[in-house]
C-alpha cells in the first residue's frame, strides 16, 4: 500500500477520472489512492490501479507497462503470502500467550484465577500481538486482526477449561464436606464438648419439673464414671450446662488460596436462670482443662476472649490474632462459653477472610446442644450453691452411684 502511494505520486498524482478513463475496468480507485482507501484491496484492484498510474505518465510503451504491472502482481503475490505468515503468527501468540500466562497464574494462585488475573492476561496478549505487528509489518495496526482476536479466544478459553479440568486432577484433597470455592470459606462443625468438674461437679439444670423414670436413673447411674456418655444423654434429654460450656470445634479451610478465622462470637438468645430440674453432685476436685477462648454469655455481645488463670476472660482473643488455615487444613479450636446471671442458648459464629472477601458463618452444631445456665442463686461453682429452694425438683447423685429425689 506504502508503494501504491509513491506510484500515485510518481504519475503526478491524476484525478480519479482520469485514472478510470486510461484503464474503464479500473472501479474504485479512490480505494487505493487518497482518504477512501481499503484494509485489504482486490487483486484486479490493485492490478488496475497499478495499470493506470503507469499510462497516465504517458511516457512508458504500453509492452513496458505490461512487464511492470507483473512485476507488481508478482510483488503483490508475495506480500500476501507474507501477510498468511503474519497472521498465523498472530494467531499463534492469541493461544499460546495467554495459555502460559495463565498456566502461571493457575499454579501460582492454586487455580483460584480473577477477573483483575484475566485483564492483566488479555491486555498482555493484546500487547505482544501489536508489538508483533510493529516488528514484522513496520506498523502497529495495519494488519488483519480478525485471526489475532480468534486466536486469542480461542487461547482464554483453552486457559480456562485447562484449568477447570486441572483443578480437579490437581487441586488439594477435599474438606470432609464438599464445597471447595463455591461454598464456605471455611468449614466449622462441633465435634465434642467436656466440663470443667471443678466448677460444675456433675450437675445438670433442666428447665422444667422432671420425674425421672426408674429406667432413666439406671442410665444416668451407669454413665457416672463417663463424663462423654453422661454429657449426651443430659443434652438428648434436655438437660444444661451450669455455670460454662466446653466444646471443640473443627474447623476446615475450604479457600483455595487460603482464609484466615479474624474473630469468633456468639449469637445468644437468654433469659433468667433455668429453676426447673437440677441434678446434683458437687465435685471433689480434680484438674482443670484449660480452653483456649472464653466467651462471656452476660454481655451484650460476647466475643472470643483468651484464658486466664482459673478461667477468667481475658482480652479479645482475635486482637493482634488470627488462625490461618490453607485448603484442606484441620485446627481444632477449645472454647467456653460461661454465664453467671443468665440461661442462653447460643450459636458460634466465625468470621474469616480470603481472596473471595469477608464471610461470616455460623458453626454447625451436628446434633450437639449449645446452653449454658446460671446457678438460681448465683453461686460461682456447684460447691457453692446454697439455696435450692428456686428449683422444683432436685436429685441428689452421691459417690456411691445412688440417685436420690430430696425436693
Amino acid at each position: 500500500m506504502d508503494k501504491l502511494e509513491e506510484l500515485y505520486e510518481w504519475a503526478e498524482e491524476p484525478t480519479y477520472p482520469r485514472l478510470r478513463q486510461a484503464v474503464p475496468s479500473l472501479k474504485r480507485p479512490e480505494a487505493l489512492f487518497g482518504g477512501g482507501r481499503v484494509f485489504k484491496p482486490s487483486h484486479d484492484l490493485v492490478i488496475n490501479g497499478v495499470r493506470a498510474c503507469l499510462l497516465v505518465s504517458g511516457r512508458l510503451s504500453e509492452d513496458f507497462v505490461e512487464q511492470q504491472v507483473t512485476l507488481w502482481d508478482e510483488a503483490r503475490q508475495r506480500a500476501a503470502r507474507r501477510n498468511k505468515g503474519d497472521i498465523r503468527v498472530e494467531a499463534a501468540t492469541g493461544i499460546v500467550v495467554p495459555v502460559i500466562l495463565g498456566a502461571l497464574i493457575n499454579f501460582a494462585t492454586e487455580y483460584q484465577t480473577s477477573i483483575l488475573l484475566w485483564t492483566v492476561v488479555i491486555i498482555a496478549t493484546v500487547a505482544a500481538i501489536l508489538v508483533i505487528h510493529k516488528f514484522r509489518t513496520g506498523r502497529f495496526f495495519r494488519s488483519r486482526p480478525g485471526m489475532a482476536w480468534a486466536g486469542l479466544t480461542a487461547g482464554t478459553a483453552i486457559v480456562l477449561i485447562g484449568g477447570a479440568v486441572a483443578d480437579a486432577l490437581l487441586a488439594p484433597p477435599a474438606a470432609p464436606t464438599a464445597g471447595g470455592d463455591m461454598g464456605p470459606q471455611v468449614r466449622a462443625w462441633v465435634i465434642g464438648a467436656s466440663r470443667e468438674t471443678a466448677l460444675q461437679g456433675w450437675d445438670w439444670v433442666f428447665p422444667n419439673k422432671k420425674a425421672f423414670t426408674a429406667a432413666e436413673q439406671r442410665e444416668i447411674i451407669e454413665r457416672t464414671s463417663d463424663i462423654p456418655a453422661m454429657s449426651s444423654w443430659m443434652q438428648e434429654h434436655g438437660g444444661v450446662d451450669p455455670l460454662l460450656q466446653r466444646v471443640s470445634v473443627m474447623v476446615v479451610g475450604n479457600a483455595r488460596a487460603g482464609a484466615v478465622i479474624t474473630g469468633m462470637s456468639l449469637r445468644t438468645r437468654c433469659g433468667p436462670p433455668l429453676t426447673g430440674t437440677i441434678v446434683r453432685h458437687p465435685p471433689g476436685g480434680g484438674p482443670v482443662d484449660n480452653p483456649r477462648l472464653v466467651f462471656d454469655l452476660d454481655v451484650l455481645n460476647p466475643r472470643a476472649q483468651g484464658y486466664v488463670a482459673a478461667g477468667r476472660r481475658g482480652e479479645d482473643y482475635f486482637t493482634g490474632k488470627s488462625i490461618n488455615l490453607a485448603y484442606g487444613e484441620q485446627v481444632v479450636v477449645s472454647m467456653e462459653a460461661r454465664s453467671r446471671r443468665r440461661s442462653c442458648t447460643y450459636d458460634i459464629v466465625i468470621e474469616s477472610n480470603s481472596a473471595r472477601g469477608e464471610q461470616s458463618q455460623v458453626v454447625e452444631t451436628k446434633g450437639a446442644r449449645l446452653a449454658v445456665t446460671a446457678y438460681a442463686d448465683g453461686a460461682v461453682s456447684s460447691s457453692a450453691v446454697k439455696d435450692l429452694g428456686a428449683y422444683s425438683a432436685v436429685y441428689e447423685l452421691d459417690d456411691a452411684g445412688a440417685l436420690t429425689l430430696t425436693r
